[in-house]
């Protein structure tokens, strides 16, 4: 029985970021634990290819107990329902799932074309107001048919697997637009090779939508068309995939405080500069330092810079010119490709972080870094002696690196590199977990007060940008109100 007052403990058990272990250890307890976790531990659900397993014994405990569906408020499936048995339990599950605002299957299409009552039950879900669908390399009749039944909704995601979008059920999305042009916050239209000029209406803007994901803005009615976007994506790898007048000229997106998109296109006799908090850079192009020059630096909250080049010293060797700027910034993430040997790799990003000239950035308190895992180790072939020798070395070169950067950084309280699944983390001693990490270090101690200590994927600090951009506006929101 717990002592704590139900008031005080409700708020603990439902926050966001406790683990599905935890919450599942929870409704173990006692009833009232059970009572207070296990709508959380379904609140959000999610499966891979992976989990086929998991997933049916799930669709059957939601179909004979209809109390538990109703805790079900996000549903995602990302794998393809292989059979006809686990069709049938998905389609049989749907009527029970009242409380659903989210609704991702693969295999939707097919499930259509096994049982038609598939888009009754989905269309009669009575808050379902986000709706997520994959467009195959063919067209059918199923997506169209489906589309056509949904009411207006908030939140629309349209993944295109090879085939042109607004071919393959065009007149159908059309009209699902329509209907939710006054609902409609969220839109993504995702590896599409199709510009939002399509949507384009001067004398009609989408005014409610905030998210935008698209892979083309090619002119500027598009950009006025969507006048209070503040989250964009653009990451098409195409040339002139964006209009970069439309990018830096804050009268196009004023709102705009969050930013993903790839170096494309030229940037060369630009002389505005945009204020962007949360900025997502893909490069394409061989340095990161051309493109930041078109943003304000002192503006930046987070900065995620990802390549796909093995050599992390040539794409960042001016890197630090802009760090000594970034006054603002308190999350740096990396993201690099595959290597051979990831420890060895992580010191490149140590000594751009080492700034010559002495002028940390005050405010920085999280550095997170992705990079690929050892092939030969995840397959199970063991190093030779010298090999061993050669990463314990780097091991140890690392070690000093990441113990310097808490001695540099004033602020700096977490420093995270994520191999495949698996996490290391190090903090110093004596500081509060930050947002969105569960757990106490422990472990060893390596100089000073700096510790470190492996976790799982779950227990990492998070790399999304959505999150990332959440969670740092929340803390220093927080700090400014005290």
């Amino acid at each position: 029985m717990p002592t704590l007052p139900y008031d005080v403990l409700r708020p603990i058990i439902t926050r966001e970021r406790l683990s599905r272990s935890a919450l599942c250890s929870l409704c173990l307890v006692s009833r009232e634990f059970y009572g207070l976790a296990n709508p959380r531990l379904f609140h959000t659900v999610a499966f891979s290819s992976i989990q086929l397993h998991q997933l049916h014994l799930f669709l059957q405990a939601i179909t004979v107990d209809l109390i538990l569906a109703r805790n079900v408020v996000s549903l995602s499936i990302d794998t393809k329902l292989v059979t006809h048995a686990t069709m049938r339990i998905f389609i049989d599950a749907l009527p029970g799932l009242q409380m659903l605002h989210h609704l991702y299957c693969r295999s939707v299409a097919q499930c259509i074309q096994y049982d038609v009552r598939t888009i009754d039950y989905i269309a009669a879900l009575p808050r379902l107001e986000s709706f997520h669908i994959l467009i195959p390399g063919y067209s059918t009749s199923a997506e169209e048919r489906l589309l056509d039944r949904l009411s207006a909704m908030k939140h629309i995601r349209i993944d295109n697997s090879g085939s042109n979008v607004y071919r393959a059920g065009s007149s159908s999305l059309g009209r699902l637009l329509s209907r939710s042009k006054d609902t409609l916050e969220k839109l993504e239209l995702v590896e599409t090779d199709q510009s939002i000029s399509v949507l384009a209406d001067p004398h009609y803007p989408w005014s409610q939508v905030e998210e935008l994901t698209v892979s083309m803005i090619t002119s500027r009615s598009s950009a006025r068309s969507f006048p209070n976007v503040r989250r964009l994506s653009v990451l098409s790898r195409k040339n002139a995939a964006i209009d970069v007048d439309a990018l830096v000229d804050p009268t196009f997106f004023p709102h705009l405080t969050q930013l993903a998109v790839c170096t494309t296109g030229s940037v060369e006799g630009i002389s505005v500069k945009r204020d962007i908090r949360h900025l997502f850079v893909e490069l394409t192009a061989p340095s990161f330092f051309p493109f930041l020059t078109l943003f304000n630096w002192g503006a930046f909250r987070s900065l995620h810079l990802s390549w796909t080049r093995r050599e992390p010293s040539g794409v960042l060797d001016t890197l630090h010119t802009v760090l000594e700027q970034c006054n603002h910034l308190r999350y740096l993430g990396f993201h690099s490709s595959e290597s051979l040997h990831p420890d060895a790799d992580v010191l490149p990003f140590l000594e751009v972080l080492n700034i010559p000239s002495g002028r940390y950035p005050a405010s920085l308190r999280y550095i997170v870094l992705t990079v690929g895992h050892d092939k030969r180790q995840s397959q199970g072939q063991g190093r030779q002696s010298q090999g061993d020798f050669q990463t314990t070395r780097a091991e140890r070169g690392v070690a000093r690196g990441i113990t310097r950067l808490f001695s540099s950084y004033p602020r700096l309280c977490h420093f995270q590199t994520t191999r495949g699944i698996r996490s290391e983390i190090w903090r110093k001693s004596g500081l509060d977990s930050p947002i969105g990490y569960v757990g106490a270090l422990g472990g060893d101690r390596v100089g000073g007060k700096v510790f470190f200590k492996f976790v799982d994927e779950e227990d990492a600090l998070t790399t999304n940008l959505d999150d990332v951009a959440r969670f740092i506006d929340l803390e220093e929101s927080m700090e400014s109100s005290v």
